[in-house]
């Protein structure tokens, strides 16, 4: 490989924060800074409910601007990122090791990193190769390096979810 220079696009995108569900809100805040509710969670409705309600915020974040952007390709190489991972399990499975309780086997498997990408691909039963970043400060540059260098490796479209 010479001086070779990689072109690629974002196809597609997505956020989620409170009152900003969709491409317009996230416009209408940019140019205005209008929001239009204080909702606490986005809407996860296409996971089973049963799921769903043992679901952190920062899960069902991931899973909501994972699903927006992969509806049209289910089996896509993704890429999840964190800086910090699933910090509300973590403190509660760290409180309940502090305190001499046992610790729930669910509550542990829900405080790992890759909770969120685990149960994405499990939902979209999607069996391509799947990689996990924490970074630290760094973690989106990271995603975007390992992204780039899939898309040189022959992957079509790559996934990444931060």
């Amino acid at each position: 490989m010479g001086n070779e220079i990689l072109k690629c696009s974002i196809k597609d995108w997505a956020a989620w924060s409170p009152g900003l569900d969709t491409k317009q809100d996230w416009q209408n805040w940019f140019s205005n800074g209008e929001s239009r509710s204080d909702e606490n969670s986005p809407d996860i409705s296409f996971m089973p409910r049963m799921l769903r309600r043992r679901l952190s915020r920062m899960t069902k974040m991931a899973l909501y601007v994972a699903e927006q952007c992969a509806k049209e390709n289910k089996d896509l190489y993704n890429i999840f990122c964190s800086g910090r991972g699933e910090y509300d399990h973590s403190l509660k499975v760290l409180n309940e090791i502090c305190s001499g309780e046992d610790v729930s086997p669910a509550s542990f498997g829900a405080s790992v990193h890759n909770t969120s990408q685990g149960l994405f691909s499990i939902f979209q039963s999607n069996q391509q190769p799947a990689l996990f970043l924490s970074g630290h400060s760094n973690t989106l540059e990271q995603a975007i390096s390992v992204a780039c260098a899939k898309l040189v490796d022959g992957e079509e479209q790559v996934l990444v979810v931060y």
